[in-house]
C-alpha cells in the first residue's frame, strides 16, 4: 500500500503541472489567436484544452483507482485506470477531428492573419512546454506504469507538432505572403487523429484481456523453482486488476513421496516468497505429481514427453500420470496458437501415444500458455 500511495502521489504531482501548463498556455494562444485572425493558432490554443482535460482524467483516475477494495470490488479499483486510458485515447481522435473540421473550414472561408513578434514567442514557447511535459509525463507514466499518464505524454507530443506547423505557416506568409497554415493544420490534425485511434485500438485490447507478461512470468518462475523440492511451474494464469496488481494461479510437480504436512509448507512458503518479491498473489497452486521412484514409469514418461515435443507446434508437456493398477496414463500438452488446429494437434498425440502403449488408456488435456514460454523455435 506504501508503494502505491507513493506512485498515485507522483501521478498526481505530474499531472497538476500538466494540467497547469496547458491550461495557461491555451488562455495566451487562443487569445492571440483571435486577435491575430490566425485559424491554425486557435485550433493550436484549443488543443491545450484536450490536454487539460487528459491530464485531469489521468490525477482523477489515479486518485480513484487507489481507493482501498471494499465488499463490492474485493480486487480494488486499479482498472479505473484503464478507463482513464481509454477516455484520454478518444479525447486525443477527437481533438483530431475538430482540427480537421477547423482547418476545412479555414480554406473555405479564408482570412489575413496579422502576426507578431507575440505570436511567434507565444507559439514557440508552446512548442518547448509540450515537449518538456510531454516527455516527462511520458517518462513518469513508463516509471510509475500509468498507461492513461503515458497517453496524456504522447497526446501532448503529437500536439507539439500542430504548433510547429503553426509556426511554420507563419514564417511562410511573413515571408511570402502566402497562407497554408490551414493546409498544414488539417494534415498534423489527421496524424493526431490516426494517434488517437491507434490510442483506443491498444487501450481496448488491454481491456479485453491481453497475454500476459512474459518477463513477469518467467521471474515468478523461477521464484517458485528456487523451492528445491518442486520440479516444475505450469499452467500459470495472472490475472491483471491494475498496475501493480496481480492475482493468479499455478500448477507445481512435486515428488509422489512428499506428505500432505510438507506440501503445505511448500505452497505457503512460495506464495509468500512471490508476494513479497514480485506484488503476485497466488490464490491457488495446483498439484502435480511426479513419479521418482519407479524406473519403468520414468522410462515411459521420457518417452512419451520426447515423442509429443518433437511436434512442430507442441511448447510443453508436464502433468504426466501413469496408474498402473487402473493401466492409465494421463499428460498435459501447450500446443501453440500458430497451429492450425490445436485440438487435432491434441487428438494426434493422444493416438500416437495410444498406439505406443497400447495397453494403456490414454488421456491429454490442452492447455494454454498466457505467457509462460517463449516461443518453440
Amino acid at each position: 500500500m506504501t508503494h502505491q500511495n507513493t506512485r498515485t502521489r507522483e501521478i498526481v504531482r505530474v499531472g497538476r503541472t500538466a494540467i497547469l501548463v496547458s491550461v495557461v498556455l491555451a488562455l495566451l494562444e487562443a487569445l492571440e489567436g483571435v486577435f491575430s485572425g490566425s485559424v491554425s493558432m486557435i485550433l493550436d490554443g484549443l488543443s491545450h484544452i484536450t490536454e487539460a482535460s487528459n491530464a485531469v482524467i489521468t490525477v482523477l483516475g489515479a486518485r480513484l483507482a487507489g481507493k482501498p477494495a471494499d465488499r463490492k470490488h474485493p480486487f480494488g479499483y486499479g482498472r479505473v485506470e484503464y478507463l482513464s486510458g481509454l477516455l484520454i485515447a478518444g479525447l486525443t481522435a477527437y481533438a483530431g477531428i475538430t482540427g480537421i473540421l477547423g482547418g476545412i473550414q479555414s480554406v473555405l472561408h479564408p482570412s489575413r492573419p496579422r502576426f507578431t513578434v507575440y505570436s511567434f514567442s507565444i507559439i514557440i514557447i508552446s512548442m518547448i512546454a509540450r515537449i518538456v511535459v510531454g516527455r516527462h509525463d511520458i517518462h513518469t507514466g513508463k516509471h510509475t506504469d500509468s498507461r492513461a499518464l503515458t497517453q496524456t505524454g504522447k497526446s501532448e507530443l503529437k500536439h507539439s507538432l500542430l504548433s510547429l506547423v503553426t509556426v511554420a505557416g507563419m514564417l511562410v506568409y511573413t515571408v511570402f505572403h502566402i497562407s497554408i497554415e490551414s493546409w498544414l493544420a488539417i494534415v498534423i490534425s489527421a496524424d493526431i487523429l490516426f494517434g488517437g485511434l491507434i490510442m483506443v485500438r491498444d487501450m481496448l485490447s488491454s481491456m479485453l484481456g491481453e497475454r500476459m507478461e512474459e518477463e513477469l512470468a518467467q521471474d515468478v518462475e523461477r521464484t517458485i523453482l528456487e523451492e528445491e523440492q518442486v520440479f516444475g511451474a505450469y499452467d500459470m494464469s495472472l490475472n491483471n486488476y491494475g498496475p501493480g496488481r496481480h492475482t493468479g494461479s499455478v500448477h507445481i510437480a512435486i515428488p509422489d513421496t512428499l506428505s500432505v504436512v510438507e506440501l503445505d509448507k511448500i505452497t505457503r512458503r512460495i506464495t509468500q516468497r512471490v508476494y513479497q518479491k514480485h506484488g503476485v498473489f497466488l490464490t491457488g497452486i495446483g498439484i502435480y505429481t511426479q513419479n521418482t521412484t519407479d524406473p519403468e514409469v520414468i522410462r515411459i514418461r521420457e518417452d512419451i514427453t520426447a515423442h509429443a515435443m518433437s511436434h512442430p507446434y507442441v511448447e510443453q508437456v508436464h502433468g504426466f500420470y501413469l496408474d498402473p493398477d487402473e493401466k492409465k496414463i494421463r499428460f498435459d500438452t501447450v500446443v501453440s496458437f500458430d497451429a492450425p488446429d490445436r485440438m487435432q494437434v491434441r487428438d494426434q498425440i493422444r493416438s500416437e501415444t495410444a498406439e505406443r502403449y497400447p495397453e494403456y488408456s490414454v488421456q491429454v488435456s490442452l492447455d494454454t500458455d498466457f505467457g509462460m514460454l517463449p516461443a518453440k523455435k
